[in-house]
């Protein structure tokens, strides 16, 4: 099974307000203008992400191999899919690492950089833990799911909240009846997705857990990974493949309808163009004015000018 700690459970969850300006639809976190600073205070309490996603969405991840995208849907797991939207708005994934990676498996991620993030997920803090998805999907090549821990009462996945999982084979579907319910698929670049380093083999302390893979057992710690982040990483497994950035592609909150925040900002801008066009026809508009009255002075001087001569002329003849 994809591993994850025994100890996380808690619940709870936090609103927004209605997207300003708009017509009155729902407010996205991709709607919000948030400074990094900000989307990290979100990552602390997550009762601060709930902002409600669009019934699919795609994420690009830029990694230290290339780009990949997936496609999310709400439909297949509607919890867990909410969940990636609002982690991924609020940069939880950048500089996160494939700290799992077997290509006879899975590769996986999601665990924070920032060990003071990572804390949450790991504590019994509201919210942090989310309910299970009935499982719509299978485990096929190239799906992505939550890794969670499994409970010995049900034999079920529980207590996902942040790790993702991409399968690397059809085989995987047999982790369909254990409740690890998909919630997206890679639709480009699972090429990238297959050459993410695998050198270290599987996590130290999850040897036993799939000892009939053969799998070199020299990877890394669990509870260095989350208490020490990145900076046990970057120094013990280095080689390891980073996600620079993970974005929400298509202006994933526009895509809600109308009464979105990216619709108010259409009009605005719109109203601003506008505005500025009209400036530049009153503008050009005066400047013309002047020039026209200035023309027509110096026609006058010239014709005043013409009649003196005459003037003259006739006097000299008489």
């Amino acid at each position: 099974r994809p591993h994850r700690p025994q100890h996380r459970h808690g619940h709870r969850w936090w609103h927004w307000l209605p997207c300003p300006g708009g017509l009155g639809g729902p407010r996205t976190m991709a709607c919000d203008p948030l400074d990094d600073a900000a989307k990290h205070e979100a990552l602390l309490s997550p009762l601060d992400l709930d902002a409600e996603p669009p019934e699919s969405f795609h994420v690009t991840f830029e990694t230290t191999k290339g780009n990949f995208t997936v496609l999310f849907e709400r439909n297949l797991a509607p919890l867990g899919v909410k969940r990636v939207y609002n982690l991924v708005a609020n940069k939880f994934y950048d500089g996160a690492r494939f700290y799992r990676v077997l290509k006879n498996w899975v590769c996986q991620f999601g665990v924070s950089p920032d060990p003071a993030v990572s804390a949450v997920y790991t504590r019994d803090v509201p919210g942090a833990i989310l309910e299970n998805d009935e499982v719509r999907a299978s485990n096929v090549r190239g799906t992505v799911s939550f890794s969670s821990a499994m409970e010995e009462a049900s034999g079920k996945s529980v207590n996902r909240t942040t790790e993702l999982y991409i399968n690397y084979l059809d085989s995987n579907a047999r982790l369909d009846s254990l409740g690890f319910a998909p919630v997206g698929r890679v639709v480009r670049g699972m090429g990238v997705v297959e050459d993410f380093y695998a050198g270290y083999g599987e996590m130290v302390d999850a040897c036993d857990l799939h000892p009939e893979k053969g799998n070199l057992c020299k990877g890394v710690n669990e509870t260095l990974l989350y208490t020490q982040g990145e900076a046990y990483l970057s120094r013990e497994f280095p080689k390891l493949d980073v996600i620079l950035s993970a974005t929400l592609d298509g202006h994933a909150c526009s895509e809600q309808g109308a009464g979105t925040q990216p619709a108010s900002l259409t009009v605005s801008v719109l109203v601003a163009l506008i505005a500025s066009v009209l400036l530049c026809f009153v503008f050009a508009g005066h400047k013309y004015g002047k020039r026209r009255e200035r023309d027509q002075q110096v026609q006058l001087r010239a014709y005043t000018n013409l009649r003196e001569e005459d003037d003259d002329g006739e006097g000299d003849g008489g």
